[in-house]
């Protein structure tokens, strides 16, 4: 068998493997997304959690505040 005939066996054999390339390919790309949203979806969880207690820690700061600017202006009276 000649070179060429087996480049040509070559080229027909990745030309009938070409579906199959393409399926494993979309399902790598599937699978890549489904991490990329599985890890959007924790870090969204992350960053809402860390809000939450942002927003606490500022109230009870707040309330603080006021708490004890009532009790400074008592002290005056």
């Amino acid at each position: 068998m000649s070179r060429w005939e087996n480049a040509r066996i070559d080229l027909d054999d990745e030309v009938s493997n070409k579906p199959a390339k393409q399926e494993a390919a979309l399902a790598k790309r599937r699978i890549d997304k489904e991490k990329f949203e599985r890890a959007d979806r924790e870090a969204r969880k992350l960053i809402d959690a860390e809000r939450q207690a942002r927003d606490a820690k500022t109230a009870r700061l707040r309330e603080l505040r006021l708490s004890a600017g009532q009790d400074l202006a008592l002290a005056k009276v």
